[in-house]
């Protein structure tokens, strides 16, 4: 059902297509640097946490990914009727 927690926690991903230098107010990054979107401000800015560093970063070079991962453990159960 839609709202429902299912056990699985959805992170965001991201991933540097391309190398940035920085500007004022921003983190410069190179190509292949992977992070987590916090925030994603309008369609040319996205605030990314990676290398313990939270900043601004510009959207055009970077592509998300959304990673999804277990956050409790299952059992599986069988049960055959004899």
């Amino acid at each position: 059902m839609a709202g429902e927690d299912n056990g699985l926690a959805r992170t965001i991903r991201v991933v540097a297509v391309a190398d940035w230098h920085g500007a004022t107010g921003a983190m410069a990054f190179a190509c292949g640097d992977c992070g987590e979107l916090v925030y994603a401000g309008d369609r040319d800015w996205m605030c990314v946490r990676m290398r313990e560093q939270t900043g601004w970063v510009p959207a055009d070079y970077w592509r998300i990914v959304i990673d999804v991962r277990p956050t409790t453990s299952f059992v599986q159960y069988s049960s055959h009727v004899a």
